[in-house]
């Protein structure tokens, strides 16, 4: 069997010089960013807050376990209202979502022109806005509401 000598040219290498400086000089400028903002984000910070909070945690904690039962009767409104809330959410979003789903979607379209733009709007438009904001939004409203 003849064997090869191996060449400088022959040799498999994983990168070019120029891509290893690359590489390298690409972590230097992250470790680089990584350490000012860093520094800028702890500018202002106070330390010494976090030197009690094991002490703060320990408190916590004692004061959740064991649970106090005696305040549970006056919880039972205020669930059942956030169960109806979630309940009623749930429903108007199918109510509202589906129709504007088909709308929306390109091969159930009355019109590609028209509706469809719109149904996307009304989709775009929905999803801007945080699902916090909107439940927020909607919870005011609910406690609001005064049938008659």
């Amino acid at each position: 069997m003849m064997t090869q000598r191996l060449t400088a040219l022959n040799v498999w290498k994983r990168n070019t010089r120029k891509h290893a400086w690359l590489v390298w000089f690409a972590w230097l400028i992250t470790i680089a960013a990584f350490i000012v903002t860093w520094r800028i984000m702890n500018q202002n910070t106070l330390w010494f807050f976090l030197a009690d909070a094991p002490e703060q945690i320990r408190d916590l904690g004692g004061r959740m376990f064991p649970p106090s039962w005696s305040y549970i009767n006056s919880l039972w409104g205020p669930l059942w209202d956030t169960l109806n809330i979630a309940t009623l959410g749930t429903l108007i979003g199918i109510v509202i979502a589906v129709p504007i789903a088909f709308l929306a979607a390109r091969n159930t379209t009355p019109s590609r022109r028209f509706v469809r733009p719109l149904a996307l709007l009304v989709i775009v438009a929905s999803r801007s806005i945080n699902s916090l904001i909107w439940a927020l939004l909607l919870v005011v409203l609910a406690c609001n509401y005064r049938p008659h």
